[in-house]
């Protein structure tokens, strides 16, 4: 559905689906020689439909209920690069285009309430974009093996103390 370039990589949202050979689900990146997930991508299913760069980080619209790990997010979720940030908007429907206009991000689609209130298609975010929740996990691949720590626990089985010894 829209493609556009942020931090040097191509970003592309759409009909992607891991279940047909993707490396994710709803939006990839490519750094010029291969297509990769990002950040853990939608939930299976997830229809992003646009993308959009605000303030340095870039935002993802569309239909979907979750966005990294599993975190819950209502049709709108933000990147940095490193990490998935989700919002807690209560948006009914699909958010099909958003552009910025006047530094205020305006939001149209197939929507008809917002946080309870009645909104027919067309929004504009009267304040800034504040995120509900942002990914804190780190991406542990490969890193592990320079900070391995060998313990001993004792006596095993324990009742009421535990020991745990550090080895070099």
């Amino acid at each position: 559905n829209d493609m556009i370039v942020y931090k040097d990589e191509l970003y592309v949202c759409g009909l992607i689906y891991e279940s047909e050979g993707n490396p994710g689900d709803g939006i990839l990146k490519y750094d010029g020689n291969e297509w990769s997930d990002v950040g853990g991508s939608f939930n299976s299913g997830a229809l992003v439909h646009d993308l959009l760069v605000y303030e340095n980080e870039l935002y993802a619209f569309g239909l979907f209920s979750s966005v990294g790990n599993n975190f819950p997010t209502n049709n709108i979720a933000k990147w940095n690069g490193e990490r998935w940030c989700t919002f807690d908007n209560n948006i009914n429907n699909k958010i099909r285009k958003a552009e910025i206009y006047n530094s205020k991000i305006i939001i149209g689609g197939d929507f008809t309430i917002i946080d309870g209130d009645s909104i027919s298609s067309l929004a504009i975010a009267t304040n800034e974009f504040i995120p509900n929740f942002c990914d804190s996990s780190v991406n542990t691949e490969n890193v592990l093996d320079d900070y391995l720590l060998k313990f001993l626990i004792t006596p095993n089985p324990t009742r009421d103390i535990l020991n745990i010894t550090l080895e070099n």
